[in-house]
């Protein structure tokens, strides 16, 4: 799945639940769910630069 397709599954269930997607030792939320995981981990919401257009991110490291 793509950050695209993640905003775009976010959007059609009405920003009621947020996805997470593993990119190499971290989970990356996106949009309205970085916000949602900032609130809860304290993590801060970045803004990438993407040809499409800005994307806001939160991520955390994978932990065993």
């Amino acid at each position: 799945m793509t950050e695209k397709e993640i905003l775009q599954q976010q959007e059609s269930n009405g920003q009621t639940a947020f996805y997470l997607m593993a990119v190499g030792m971290f989970y990356h939320a996106y949009g309205c769910g970085a916000f949602a995981l900032s609130r809860a981990t304290g993590y801060r919401v970045l803004s990438k630069h993407r040809k499409g257009g800005d994307i806001l991110t939160c991520y955390f490291p994978y932990v065993r």
